[in-house]
């Protein structure tokens, strides 16, 4: 009987079904891509705080004296709409245009992204709807535009180490000093490459200068990763005073407890710096 089945084949186990038969993976990799990119932009890059809220573009300075700063439109109906996947490259992490001239896009911030970070944003960001939405450029003033001359508003293009390696995939998430520096590169736009804060440079006059981030008696010296998660998550420093509408908190509130730590950490370890001391 059953030497006779299994000799008849009748006894064999069904063939296995391949789970992935008829799966588009392309797809399920593009949603993965886009759910990452969206997470980065909503924390790490904060795109919508200069380019609106629908991506569409936004005025992030009017004054007669600095000039005008436009965030341009970034949807498919602005200026990326032909973008190829080297054009977001440049432009994140390069700070330059697809013709090769240097846009007022602040990639000093974002230089250190990896390529995967850079890409899962683009990915999102592409995957927005399409905003019809005309954003005149950005004009510099008398002021800004002797500032600029002088060196004293350096533009990012000229700041980057553009032969330097970058990472494949960011750092994972965990408290380690890798991933705090990696998060830190998004904070020295406004407070320094040296973290000791000071005016913001070629920011709004309006805009109050930063907050010194080094472990300074003049910084966060005093400060317990209680405090300094209630800062980023709340926006109210140890004393109970609110932090200035400028910074991002709708951003950093969204960080993993192991984000904040990791930042927390690197900021532990970069030289004390006085107040303003670039």
């Amino acid at each position: 009987g059953d030497a006779a089945a299994a000799e008849n084949g009748s006894g064999a186990a069904p063939a296995a079904v391949d789970p992935l038969v008829g799966v588009d993976l392309s797809a399920v990799a593009l949603r993965r891509a886009v759910a990452r990119g969206k997470r980065y932009v909503e924390t790490r890059a904060g795109c919508s705080e200069c380019h609106a809220s629908d991506f569409g573009g936004k005025v992030i300075m009017d004054n007669p004296a600095m000039g005008r700063w436009v965030a341009p439109n970034v949807t498919r109906g602005g200026v990326v709409k032909d973008y190829k996947p080297e054009d977001w490259v440049r432009i994140i992490r390069h700070g330059l245009r697809p013709d090769g001239t240097a846009a007022t896009m602040p990639s000093t911030d974002y230089a250190r992204f990896s390529d995967q970070e850079i890409s899962d944003i683009a990915a999102f960001i592409q995957s927005l709807p399409k905003v019809d939405r005309i954003m005149e450029p950005s004009e510099r003033g008398p002021v800004m535009a002797l500032l600029v001359v002088k060196g004293d508003i350096p533009i990012s293009a000229e700041l980057i180490d553009h032969t330097a390696a970058r990472l494949k995939y960011p750092p994972p998430v965990a408290a380690t000093l890798e991933l705090g520096e990696h998060l830190a590169a998004v904070c020295s736009g406004c407070h320094g490459h040296e973290f000791s804060g000071g005016p913001i440079l070629g920011g709004d006059p309006a805009w109050p200068p930063a907050s010194n981030l080094t472990f300074d008696a003049t910084g966060l010296g005093k400060w317990s990763l209680q405090d300094f998660d209630k800062s980023l998550r709340e926006g109210v420093r140890p004393d109970g005073r609110k932090l200035d509408p400028v910074m991002p908190v709708a951003y950093t509130a969204r960080f993993k407890p192991a984000e904040i730590e990791a930042l927390y950490l690197y900021f532990q370890s970069v030289p004390k710096k006085p107040y303003g001391n670039h």
